[in-house]
């Protein structure tokens, strides 16, 4: 019989209840929330919107996520409940309190898995809030080389990187200064969420033409700019507008 309640109301309701949690919803509800702080606080709201970002859909998520769930445990409830005399009171308690932990876990991974797409959301926001239009489709560049988003200036492009953390891109640092050149790539700006880099890898990429733009406030920041070889390499967020287009003409 409890075969029967997990194949028949569990498994159904709980995958329910997954692809119920609208991902497309959440990232336009934290792009809204995004733009308004833009919006009122202009240039102020750059550095750290890549930090709340997080926070925005987290938030939104979770709202939404605990209605469907509500919604998810009234029926059930109904189901499990309603074959208590067969199954017992124990076990129908566990089946309920074991399938919502299942949700819940599922849920905390279809937000994982959302996180990279987050941050560059969060980074298409910047940019079009700066006037830069993105070709926002994943591209792959060469052999080793991806880009998440590209910017055109002219017959040149940006190569822009978006990662929670840095070690999932490790090929990237291969890439030549000269082959960039070849392919009129000007050079690979990196954003983080979780800046994770060494000095040596700083290096390693900033002479083959990386930048990483990275939030004023953050602990990174404060000891890489101050670092003679990385500091050329090390831009701070809030002062996009200006280091961007001297990026993109290849002033900087």
């Amino acid at each position: 019989h409890a075969l029967y309640v997990i194949c028949d109301a569990i498994g159904p309701l709980s995958q329910k209840a997954i692809e119920d949690i609208p991902t497309d919803a959440v990232m336009d509800k934290a792009k809204k929330l995004a733009e308004s702080e833009l919006q009122q606080d202009k240039d102020l709201a750059i550095e750290p919107l890549i930090r709340n970002w997080d926070d925005y859909t987290y938030n939104i998520a979770l709202a939404m996520e605990n209605d469907i769930v509500c919604e998810t445990f009234a029926e059930l409830q109904g189901k499990i409940l309603g074959q208590q005399n067969i199954l017992g009171p124990e076990i129908a308690n566990h089946l309920l309190a074991g399938s919502l932990m299942e949700i819940e876990r599922r849920a905390g991974q279809k937000r994982k898995s959302r996180a990279g797409s987050d941050l560059q959301a969060a980074v298409e926001v910047i940019m079009r809030y700066l006037g830069h239009k993105l070709d926002p489709a994943p591209q792959q560049i060469s052999s080793i080389l991806e880009a998440d988003q590209v910017i055109y200036h002219g017959n040149w492009m940006c190569v822009v990187s978006c990662k929670r953390t840095g070690r999932e891109r490790v090929k990237q640092a291969s890439v030549e200064k000269n082959e960039l050149t070849r392919m009129n790539i000007r050079n690979i700006i990196w954003f983080f969420t979780d800046f994770d880099q060494s000095e040596n890898r700083i290096i390693a990429l900033g002479v083959r033409g990386a930048f990483f733009y990275v939030p004023d406030s953050s602990n990174a920041y404060k000891k890489f700019s101050n670092n003679r070889h990385t500091q050329d390499y090390i831009l701070p967020l809030s002062g996009i507008r200006q280091s961007l287009p001297k990026i993109l003409k290849g002033q900087l």
